[in-house]
């Protein structure tokens, strides 16, 4: 099921710098705060963890960090980790882009500087969008 955003890959690659992390959430741009080492070593665990899965499971990909995802609201949301069978892209290509579809599995790891409110909201987004396991 393909979604579409109401701001194009274009205007939303150029809506931050180089070195910046950014979603597009309810029709606005939201910056991320950089992430702390422990964040990233916890995302370390869990593609170490995924590769060692994905050994006996070929059929599922893994993108940490920045691949851009649209959701059925029309969000793009980056989740920390994300999970999706091969077969969802066509002939075996991965795009250069952001996909037009919501993960089928998706891992956030919460920093201190998340508010109940966004993760609730992003939970709620994943969810509605009919991602499997949050």
């Amino acid at each position: 099921m393909a979604t579409k955003s109401a701001i194009s890959w274009e205007e939303f690659l150029a809506a931050g710098e180089e070195g910046q992390r950014w979603e597009y959430v309810d029709g606005e741009v939201e910056f991320m705060s950089p992430a702390h080492l422990r964040h990233q070593a916890m995302l370390y665990v869990l593609i170490a963890s995924f590769v060692e899965y994905r050994k006996q499971h070929p059929e599922w990909l893994c993108f940490p960090g920045d691949a851009t995802f649209t959701m059925t609201s029309g969000n793009l949301r980056c989740p920390d980790l994300s999970i999706v069978p091969a077969s969802r892209f066509p002939e075996g290509k991965v795009p250069d882009a952001k996909a037009d579809f919501p993960p089928d599995i998706v891992f956030e790891i919460i920093s201190s500087g998340d508010t109940a409110s966004q993760t609730a909201r992003k939970r709620k987004d994943y969810q509605e969008s009919g991602v499997i396991q949050v």
